[in-house]
């Protein structure tokens, strides 16, 4: 009885989805007040103050504190530029 090759039998996922996939599972989804910060070169008061006038995305609130969804952040910046 011949044994079948194992790697024959698993599905074959191309190289860069995997890297993608990895990389996106290693960044959080959701960023605290010091990451935006870093992102955004803003100073905390500069953020708040932007976020009150409804011209930075709002923070949404979790068991950990305020944290901000890292698409809209991401979305932010695209404006910027």
């Amino acid at each position: 009885m011949a044994t079948a090759d194992p790697a024959a039998r698993e599905p074959h996922v191309p190289t860069a989805l995997l890297d993608r996939l990895i990389e996106a599972l290693d960044r959080p989804e959701l960023l605290d007040l010091p990451a935006v910060l870093r992102l955004t070169s803003q100073s905390k008061s500069s953020l708040y103050r932007a976020t009150s006038a409804g011209e930075f995305p709002a923070a949404v609130d979790t068991p950990s504190g305020k944290r901000w969804r890292r698409r809209d952040i991401a979305k932010w910046i695209e404006r910027l530029t």
